[in-house]
């Protein structure tokens, strides 16, 4: 799920006041740009360091300062790269903000980026757009007896992916039929069917077709790998880990930070180890951020917080979600001093911006530590950052204001929540436990079982529904 929680704004509207002409599906009806023409570019702000600040906000999760920074960088006269588009994009898919999205798709041709010159802008282009309408003009193609070849069905299957799940299995099974009828069947495509079955939750399915398909190469293997990790299948994820070097196939950096939370939840200490050292002998993987993170959580997790240090501190290259381990295992382990100086270094040295799970993590140590006599001006700072509305720092602030005896400010962020958990749940009814409250901790217990009751029931019927009305001519 995306750390992102959509907000209401105003439209942006970029500073051109001209643009090349865009397919005729993807033009736009609102009238051009009118903006003043682009300043000098300023010799104190290079063009490294304007793409690096939009990278960073785009990887922090802050969108709308992610875009603001791409227009004032295009007002500064400095032109986007095709390391910039792929952040502003990101960011633009984020907001969900389509108008604005086309304007900078405008730009990506203006800039000299379009016509497939860059696989990345390509990516994050067909992420922005909704994924109906790629099924709908594949329904069109097939109506007008254009043969569809490997790769288009392997963009059907990502299609099929992003779907509800009932409607996703329901078209990505006559897909995979489109293969097997009509001999697509090669290690790409199987690839991309098997992540198209994972991400909708039918993993046997897609250990089925790596277990009868024997053309596999790394991408099979991670993929598995990964699907098994995310659905917390940890020892599965660890017995194709060894299948995958018994058939000689070379693990890489996301096989260990695909298997790594395995051990770390597995609390396998030896084994992580041993990955560990598999990583220290492959080419720069240490230096891999997301390896350093897998690594850091693991050692955390299984009690040798030091020993994740030494990781942290080995890794040159430090992206936010290595920053979030470290601070993550220095609060859980209560080292809350340590996980706050780490807070504030990410910020002033490194220049990287927190997300939810930083703040997750950081206000728990944050109200723990003695000598902060003000402990709500953390929230202050959730606000300033925009996250304010995330589900996992609102479970922290529930937490934090009922240690801190306002209950009252706690049942009211619980009342604000659009999309609670089981966490949200715990957190306040524990929170009412601790204030005192047992009959009101008990009322609540009784309403989430009355809900979720209810929302099994919902869940099972609409599982039951075909709802989406396309049926393609190739069916099992």
């Amino acid at each position: 799920m995306s750390t992102y929680t959509q907000h209401h704004l105003p439209p942006i509207s970029l500073p051109f006041s001209s643009s090349p002409s865009l397919p005729s599906h993807q033009q736009s009806t609102k009238p051009p740009i009118h903006s003043s023409s682009p300043k000098p570019i300023s010799i104190s702000h290079s063009q490294a360091s304007w793409i690096e600040s939009l990278r960073s906000k785009s990887r922090s999760n802050l969108f709308r300062e992610a875009i603001t920074t791409y227009i004032e960088m295009i007002g500064s006269g400095v032109s986007p790269d095709n390391f910039a588009f792929p952040a502003v994009l990101k960011a633009v898919a984020g907001t969900q903000e389509l108008y604005l999205g086309k304007q900078i798709h405008a730009h990506v041709f203006k800039f000299g980026y379009g016509s497939f010159s860059s696989v990345t802008i390509d990516n994050t282009l067909v992420n922005m757009y909704e994924w109906e309408v790629a099924i709908k003009a594949f329904r069109m193609m097939l109506m007008e007896g254009l043969e569809p070849s490997s790769f288009t069905l392997v963009s059907m299957a990502l299609a099929c992916s992003n779907l509800r799940k009932c409607d996703g299995l329901w078209l990505g099974k006559q897909i995979h039929g489109c293969c097997f009828r009509k001999g697509h069947w090669r290690t790409f495509s199987n690839n991309a069917l098997m992540a198209m079955y994972a991400k909708l939750g039918r993993l046997d399915d897609a250990k089925s077709l790596l277990v009868l398909f024997e053309d596999r190469d790394l991408v099979t293997w991670n993929s598995m790998i990964s699907s098994f990790s995310q659905n917390e299948r940890f020892v599965e994820a660890l017995m194709f880990l060894r299948l995958m070097v018994l058939e000689g196939v070379k693990p890489d950096g996301v096989t260990f930070a695909s298997v790594l939370p395995a051990c770390s939840h597995l609390e396998l200490l030896r084994t992580g180890k041993e990955i560990h050292a598999h990583a220290l002998r492959a080419d720069n993987l240490i230096e891999n951020s997301f390896v350093g993170s897998a690594l850091v959580d693991m050692y955390c997790n299984c009690g040798q917080v030091e020993s994740g240090r030494l990781v942290f501190d080995g890794v040159l290259d430090r992206k936010i979600g290595l920053w979030n381990a470290m601070i993550t295992g220095y609060a859980q382990s209560e080292q809350d001093e340590k996980a706050l100086m780490l807070f504030i270094g990410m910020e002033a040295s490194a220049g990287l911006y927190p997300n939810a799970t930083t703040m997750s993590s950081i206000v728990p140590a944050y109200v723990r530590c003695e000598g902060i006599s003000r402990k709500e001006g953390i929230h202050g700072y959730v606000i300033k950052r925009g996250l304010e509305t995330h589900r996992y720092v609102q479970n922290a602030l529930i937490d934090m204001y009922s240690r801190m005896g306002d209950i009252r400010t706690s049942q009211r962020i619980f009342d604000s929540m659009e999309d609670r958990d089981i966490v949200s749940w715990n957190t306040i009814i524990t929170s009412y436990v601790i204030c005192g409250r047992s009959s009101d901790a008990l009322l609540l217990l009784h309403e989430m079982q009355r809900i979720e009751e209810k929302s099994t029931h919902d869940g099972d019927y609409n599982d039951e529904k075909q709802s989406f009305p396309v049926v393609l001519p190739y069916q099992l």
